[in-house]
């Protein structure tokens, strides 16, 4: 699994893990801190669902990439 620590958003291409979407950071919908990384994403509700579940979201994310 790809996580992207991103102090402040720049122009690096980030990976949303709630719908898989590659996004660039300092476009993104917003971002949350989770377990010392920081997550961005593409939509205010991939943020939601994230911060709803982020370990159901994380365990999802892993299976994707299988």
């Amino acid at each position: 699994m790809s996580q992207e620590a991103v102090e402040d958003p720049t122009d690096q291409t980030v990976h949303d893990p709630v719908c898989h979407m590659d996004i660039v950071a300092s476009n993104s919908a917003g971002s949350l801190e989770h377990r010392g990384f920081t997550y961005y994403f593409c939509s205010e509700d991939c943020l939601q669902s994230f911060e709803a579940d982020p370990e159901g979201v994380l365990s999802a994310e892993r299976e994707h990439q299988h």
